[in-house]
């Protein structure tokens, strides 16, 4: 079926939305993720190290002989066991829903009990297997819990079953768990994957904005928006396209761009882009950038080959010889979170240094984070081969919603044939049998079977013979395969992991050859050949790949198969593909028919009978016209390389200085991608490298350097001369290329190589008292050059970059050799012994000796030598090692001279020499007394304890006294711990610890100076790094005020205001058992935000209708009332802050009796808190607080009669006298605003501290403004003492918090405070709320106005500059503030500042521009200014334009602000409201308003959202948007980039993510001024 019909008429941000508007509602669902338990299991509990050496040995899962085992296990059970149950789980969490689906081995049924059986292949001896794998027993674990859920069952067993696939022997470990411990378990793992899932989540949302923001990037070419709707309708459609599209129809971004498309519209979960060859995922990565340059957020990532990421010389990865092997699964997982939280890309390089970072191997890491990527771009074999596929993709064989883009889809049905076709060859067969001769009889025995069975085939087959069936010859190589494994297993058991390539490429080949005969079907024919090299072989060969491909292709939605060379496109329907309505579509190339030249050369010929020195001359002379008739470029196809080589010969003779780049034959894939990138960027790494160097040579050579130069110029500018650096920068950019070099004489072809250079020498013997060295090569033929990392050697037309270690060896005797003009070294028959202890083993190799006199030299060579160590400790503790050096059974003390002048065989100096600086390196000395090494430096003797002992034991062999093994290194243990309440406090245990008590505070101080360990007085070292244990006491000790004798007693108590911070801290002690009463268990329950109680009812005379998180927050501040805590409402503004403690009032009228509140607001506040308790609690009895001070007094000793009464901050700070006279204990004491209360030394704040309450509330949508002395002073209101004095909490908290970016400490201070704050933002809750735009908008000041800005602006740095000279910088700000107001004036209006200037501001200019424009598009608009002398000029030109307005500053009386806000909700005519920020920044609701202006940045950020959000709260329908006026280089551009950097670098300090910007420094005060 073809189609080329478009969909839509744009493909930019309209192009699909008439197709999927009716799964809009859809979309808004809870988020469901589909996860098998294998999956979950493995990536959260993956640890370890990486180690492919042995494949699939004790994990491996999918047994052999095609899972015959593990039915027979099956069947064996009876008729109680039920095999392959499918299990299913669908888990609420946070934001999503979480879908487990998975398949347990078996269930049996046994009396009254159910059993979980998971059953796993082994090879090793079941002797072997002393427990299960923790992955294994946590996958059954999962499934256990899962049934025992579904079923209702209390309890339930786990039955891990581990088979030999050898002997066919069992082994099974059996345990029972209850439903409870097994659920806490199964929460727990769910719950480290959730927050993985919310990350994802967030970026999906992020992601799909931006997908429906990104238009396609070009002007769409002819029919390529045909070609993108095709794709898109495809993918809609869930079908296959085939796309034969011309070069130059922009098919990429075609193809490309509909299918980001679809991903944002819930059509596909994952794309893959599939390539064959290196260059072509060049070209995808390009599409995507300029798609992210759009503004598309995007995660793609491309997987680079093994071979090319990995950090090593070579790809062995297991943890012995690769570093970043060891630990990996350790570390991987912080890795990739990491990435994906910092939203960093997913590049190679950053990848590469990402791993660097964090230690891990590049190339598993890149595979990890392909799981979090929206894209995937790879070679076929990732998605396609049967051996080399991502199983965490396509390993379960559940439909998935990929997206598969198979560019030069053509290439892909013989990559197909290749990936699922498979040999064997007898001789490699034979020849890993001669290698296993005397290793193995089991083995030998395997392997000459399945050659016996090969010689018959042979003897069958002439040349090639087709076969009906190789069944018998698979389980001969089944048997093999077993064999192999065991082997290789018991190997590595045995220390001996490496074994020879051609065993472990056979072991391959036979894995491979099974697994393809398992896919055996009609499109497959199985043959033998006898090749014409001799070799025979047993071949399966895939004729149709189809079938298989599809096996992948059927895991995912869709797939676009395209290719400039897709034709005939049925030939490639049929081989690629299974379904038989799959779409196809023809795209025309749209180049210009006119840019299109065809000549041709009648007269020349490639048949092969006319080919010969006279045709190639004559195809020379047409190529080289064409060359001379227009300058350009050319390309010339040749139909083989021979053909090409005899008509270059011929060219290179007509036309000389032409610049040729030829392809050669047998190009690697490496070779053949540089060679096409010369055609897109062609040399531009040595381009640059010219510009550098010519710019150095400019420079140097230019007048303002004339130092450089005598006579003339300093530096030749027609070359280069190359210094140490530059010739490694060179070889870097021409590695592996052929260079011309040429010289007066003659022309060269020089290869840059990093191969080994051919510099051997030889030990040879003259006659039977004299031997020589000698070269086996010219020295005097061999060049040295000397870069700045490297050496070079120029030999036979190669450039040899050497390795260090050939530096140390080879290159250094050549230079023995050149250096004195050696031809040779000769020697007596007596200095063998030391050639073999002194020279041998420095150039290790570089010297080989003739078999003909090893036999009779070796004498000479010395004993294998090793090295005792014998470690103690001596009577002050320190480290003593008596040392023997030992050659077979001989052996002396190389501190004893004496016994060294005695030892008469040869000896390794440099291996002894290398043992003595290990010694020193270490830190040992020479204890000449006792002729010993020791250690006395107790750091030293930690390290060692810690980290050297074990390179010791690698290197030598080390004995150990008893009294030694006293000395260990332990970990700080609490044992374990209980907590009860008692006597209204928390009660804690702790004796149980292994410190003793006297030492408790020495060993806690140590620990609080991030000392690494601290040495107990018995000798021994107590490890204090990386303890939960003991960072657990440190912080109850830091966040509790506990005296360090408190815990020497073995018992302490708190507060029991302090047990969530408690509790917290318990969650951490993974290994300490914590015994809890039921009285602590119950107040942890209720106090849980995560879990309030649904049992409290909401007051039945509220009369409101309260949003779910409005219960939330009424029912979490009644629950701290029932403890008498104090809190924090910190929900943003105009969330009903108000309404939920009027909710809380009108529940204690109902339940208690009755006993006064107090609410104290800023005055603009108090008759909304009236009106709004009239509105929606009137029953409850309200008194304001007003009039006369007299009159206040009497209504203030009359407040028994009311429910509430509100007062004012002012009023409070004026009558706190007769408050305490009254004496009288308010029910609640709730602070409105509590920023408020920010400052703790002002009257404000002191006197609302100084009213008696039984419970107090501080209300604020912004706790934390300035810094984190406000957070302390509110909390001193709420709960005096809490945060301990302001001294201890700022020297304990703030300063390393501020200062010192200490995250330990932050975390400390958030679980003290968490509790007993409750913060919601907008946009967590009030999904209904319409979009706020915020847009900065800058203005450059008139020519006058900025004149006046830069002489006033001198004239301050120079006052301010005196200023701090004379007085300091303390005792300047008065003299600051003034500077800084002046220079925000001039900004604004230079009229606030000069009388008489009667020029324009810029500033006012564009804001007028504004509103008007925004009064055109029906708005209504709030400015906000900080300056109120400002408003009388803005004032004047609504006037002048007609415009209507309202203004409210700090002198408008509270009614008639009432009055105002409502007149301008409702009257239409009036379209602005001058608002002062400081007066009409709180309080107010004019959602009429769907427009704002901040006419000038203030230093409070918060201030600024605080304004805004009297428009952008509950009511407001439409969507809001803000303008930021600033004006460009002055002030205010660095007052928004000061707060905007202060804002980035500051931590969190609420879960809520509140920020909080230090006060002000002196350089950040003069950069004011810059």
């Amino acid at each position: 079926m073809y189609f080329s019909v478009p969909i839509c008429q744009k493909i930019g941000t309209m192009c699909f939305t008439t197709i999927i508007f009716w799964s809009a509602n859809e979309m808004e669902t809870e988020k469901i993720i589909r996860l098998s338990v294998r999956n979950l299991v493995e990536f959260i509990l993956k640890e370890g190290d990486i180690d492919n050496r042995i494949s699939g040995t004790l994990d491996k899962d999918a047994m052999l002989m095609g899972g015959r085992l593990h039915r027979k296990i099956q069947r064996m059970m009876g008729s109680n066991y039920q095999a392959e149950v499918s299990l299913k789980l669908q888990l609420p969490c946070d934001g999503f829903q979480l879908k487990l689906e998975g398949r347990a081995d078996g269930i049996l049924l046994e009396s009254e009990k159910t059993i979980i059986d998971e059953i796993k292949g082994v090879v090793r001896s079941l002797d072997r297997v002393e427990r299960p794998v923790s992955v294994h027993l946590a996958q059954a674990k999962c499934y256990a819990y899962i049934y025992a859920r579904q079923q209702g069952l209390k309890q339930i067993s786990v039955q891990m079953t581990y088979c030999n696939l050898d002997t066919e022997d069992v082994k099974r470990f059996r345990e029972e768990y209850t439903f409870e411990e097994l659920e806490k378990w199964f929460l727990d793992l769910v719950h480290q994957y959730e927050r993985w899932a919310k990350l994802q989540i967030e970026w999906e949302k992020r992601r799909d904005a931006s997908i429906h923001q990104t238009e396609f990037p070009f002007a769409y070419r002819e029919g390529q928006f045909d070609l993108a709707a095709s794709v898109y309708r495809t993918i809609y459609h869930k079908k296959k396209l085939f796309i034969q599209a011309s070069t130059g129809t922009g098919k990429t971004m075609a193809v490309l761009y509909p299918a980001v498309k679809a991903i944002g519209e819930g059509l596909g979960d994952k794309l893959f882009y599939l390539t064959a060859k290196t260059i072509t995922r060049t070209v995808a990565e390009q599409a995507f950038s300029i798609l992210e340059e759009k503004g598309l957020a995007f995660r793609s990532i491309t997987l680079t080959a093994k071979e090319k990421i990995c950090f090593c010389e070579e790809t062995e990865c297991n943890p012995d010889t690769c570093p970043y092997a060891k630990g990996h699964f350790d570390r991987v997982n912080d890795a990739v979170y990491d990435m994906l939280e910092k939203q960093k890309k997913l590049t190679r390089e950053s990848i590469e240094k990402q791993a660097e970072d964090f230690h891990v191997c590049p190339f598993e890491l890149s595979l990890d984070l392909s799981e979090w990527a929206d894209g995937v771009i790879c070679d076929y074999n990732y998605v396609f081969d049967p051996t080399a596929h991502l199983k965490r993709f396509f390993a379960d064989n559940v439909s998935r919603d990929y997206l598969f883009l198979i560019d030069e889809a053509h290439n892909l049905v013989e990559r197909g044939r290749e990936m699922y076709s498979a040999s064997i060859y007898k001789e490699d067969i034979l020849e890993v049998k001669k290698l296993m001769k005397g290793r193995d009889k089991k083995l030998v025995k395997s392997l000459e079977s399945v050659n016996k069975l090969m010689l018959e085939m042979k003897r069958e087959c002439e040349n090639y013979r087709l076969v009906e069936s190789v069944s018998s010859f698979a389980l001969k190589l089944m048997n093999l395969l077993t064999q192999m494994e065991r082997y290789l297993e018991e190997e590595r058991n045995a220390g001996n992991a490496e074994q020879p390539d051609a065993f472990m490429e056979l072991f391959f080949q036979v894995r491979q050859f099974l697994e393809i005969h398992e896919l055996l079907d009609e499109n497959y024919i199985q043959y033998t050949e006898l090749e014409g090299s001799g070799r025979f072989k047993v071949k399966l060969f895939c004729v149709n790949p189809a079938q298989n491909l599809n096996h992948y292709l059927s895991q995912g939605n869709s797939t676009i198969f395209f290719s400039a060379t897709l034709l005939p496109i049925d030939y490639y329907k049929q081989l690629l593909s299974v379904e038989k309505d799959d779409y196809a579509v023809y795209a025309e190339s749209k180049f210009p028919q006119e840019n299109r030249k065809i000549l041709i050369g009648s007269e020349a010929s490639t048949k092969y009978t006319q080919r010969g020195t006279e045709m190639y001359r004559k195809i020379a002379d047409y190529l080289r016209s064409t060359v001379d008739g227009k300058n350009g470029n050319y390309i010339a196809f040749f139909p083989s390389y021979q053909f090409m080589e005899d008509v270059l010969e011929e060219f290179e003779k007509l036309a000389s200085g032409v610049e040729l780049v030829i392809q050669s034959q047998f190009m690697s894939e490496n070779q053949r991608e540089e060679f096409l990138e010369m055609f897109e960027e062609e040399s531009q790494e040595l381009l640059e490298f010219i510009i550098k160097y010519s710019e150095i040579i400019y420079y140097t050579n230019s007048n303002a350097n004339s130092s450089y130069q005598y006579y003339g110029k300093a530096l030749s500018e027609s070359y280069i001369v190359l210094s140490n650096t530059g010739l490694d920068e060179i070889f870097e950019i021409l590695n592996g290329k052929n260079v011309e070099f040429k010289n007066e004489y003659s022309n060269l072809i020089i290869n840059f190589s990093e191969q080994k250079p051919n510099l051997d020498f030889s030990l040879e013997k003259i006659n039977d008292d004299e031997y020589r060295i000698s070269a086996d090569f010219d020295i005097y033929e061999v060049t040295i050059f000397r870069g700045n990392k490297y050496k070079y050697i120029l030999q036979d037309n190669k450039l040899y970059r050497c390795s260090k270690e050939f530096e140390q060896t080879n290159l250094k005797l050549l230079n023995l050799f050149k250096e004195h003009y050696l031809s040779e070294i000769t020697f007596g028959k007596d200095e063998l012994g030391d050639l073999f202890s002194i020279l041998l083993p420095k150039v290790k190799e570089a010297i080989k000796i003739d078999d003909n006199i090893y036999d009779e030299i070796k004498k000479y060579k010395p004993e294998k030598f090793h090295v005792k160590v014998f470690l103690d400790f001596d009577k002050n503790d320190y480290l003593i090692a008596d040392v023997r050096f030992c050659y077979g059974e001989n052996e002396f003390n190389p501190l004893n001279q004496k016994e060294e002048k005695d030892f008469k065989s040869t000896r390794n100096m440099i291996e002894e020499t290398q043992a003595l600086n290990l010694f020193r390196k270490t830190g040992f000395m020479f204890d000449t007394q006792n002729l010993r090494f020791i250690l006395p430096d107790n750091d030293r003797i930690y390290e060692f304890l810690t980290n050297d002992i074990s390179v010791y034991m690698k290197k030598f062999e080390v004995l150990v006294t008893e009294n030694f093994k006293t000395k260990e290194i332990t970990k700080p243990k609490i044992g374990n711990l209980g907590v009860r309440l008692e006597n209204n406090l928390l009660a804690i245990d702790l004796s149980n610890i292994n410190i003793d008590s006297d030492e408790l505070q020495e060993v806690m101080e140590k620990y609080k100076l991030k000392k690494k360990y601290y040495r107990l007085k018995d000798g021994s070292f107590l490890d204090l790094q990386d303890n939960e244990d003991i960072a657990f006491l440190d912080e109850l000790v830091t966040g509790m005020d506990i005296d360090y004798k408190e815990l020497e007693n073995g018992s302490i108590k708190l507060p029991v205001n302090r047990t969530l911070y408690l509790n917290e801290l318990l969650k951490k002690l993974k290994g300490t058992e914590v015994n809890k009463d039921r009285e602590y268990k119950e107040i942890v329950n209720v106090l849980d935000k995560d879990s309030i109680d649904s049992d409290i009812e909401i007051p039945k005379n509220i009369d409101v209708k309260l949003r779910a998180y409005q219960k939330i927050g009424f029912k979490w501040l009644k629950t701290l009332d029932l403890y008498k805590f104090g809190g924090i409402l910190a929900d943003d503004m105009g969330l009903g802050k108000t309404i939920q403690i009027i909710t809380l009032l009108e529940s204690i009228k109902e339940n208690e009796e009755n006993r006064t509140s107090i609410v104290v607001s800023p005055s603009s506040l108090a008759f909304n808190w009236k009106n709004e308790i009239e509105k929606f609690a009137p029953d409850l009895k309200i008194k304001v607080i007003r009039g006369t001070a007299s009159e206040r007094k009497t209504e203030i000793n009359q407040l028994e009669k009311y429910d509430l009464i509100i007062t004012s901050y002012d009023l409070l700070k004026r009558d706190i006298e007769i408050y305490q006279e009254k004496n009288y204990i308010f029910r609640f004491v709730i602070a409105d605003e509590a920023q408020y209360l920010k400052n703790n030394n002002t009257q404000n704040a002191k006197a609302i501290k100084k009213i008696d309450a039984i419970t107090r509330f501080a209300l604020t949508g912004t706790p934390i403004e300035n810094s984190l002395a406000e957070l302390w002073s509110i909390f001193d209101f709420i709960m005096p003492g809490y945060l301990f004095t302001y001294k201890r909490f700022k020297e304990e908290y703030e300063t390393p918090i501020v200062k010192e970016d200490d995250k330990d400490v932050m975390g400390q201070l958030k679980m003290l405070i968490e509790p007993f704050v409750l913060r919601r933002t907008k946009k967590e809750v009030l999904t209904e709320l319409p979009e706020k735009t915020v847009t900065v908008l800058y203005n450059e000041m008139e020519e006058e106005q900025r004149k006046i800005y830069l002489s006033y602006l001198l004239q301050a740095k120079q006052e301010l500059q005196a200023e701090f000279d004379n007085k300091g910088f303390e005792k300047s700000q008065i003299k600051i503030l003034a500077a800084l107001t002046r220079l925000r004036q001039i900004c604004c209006h230079p009229g606030l500042f000069i009388d008489d200037y009667n020029e324009e501001s810029s500033k006012l200019e564009q804001c007028m521009e504004i509103i008007e424009d925004g009064i055109s598009a029906r708005h209504k608009i709030l400015l906000f200014s900080s300056y109120t002398s400002m408003f009388p000029m803005i004032e004047q030109k609504l006037k002048e334009k007609g415009i209507e307005y309202f203004k409210l500053i700090g002198s408008t009386k509270v009614d008639e602000r009432i009055d105002l806000v409502d007149e301008f909700n409702q009257n239409e005519n009036i379209k602005v409201f001058l608002i002062s920020l400081k007066a009409g920044g709180t309080g107010l609701n004019l959602i009429g308003a769907d427009m704002v202006i901040h006419y000038d940045p203030w230093w409070n950020l918060s201030a600024e959202n605080q304004a805004t959000d009297r428009a952008y709260r509950i009511g407001q329908k439409n969507n809001v948007q803000v303008y930021k006026l600033i004006t460009k280089d002055s002030i205010e551009e660095k007052i928004y980039e000061l707060q905007q950097r202060k804002a980035e670098l500051t931590d969190k300090v609420l879960s809520t993510q509140a920020t909080f910007i230090n006060k002000l420094s002196k350089e950040d005060i003069m950069k004011l001024f810059s």
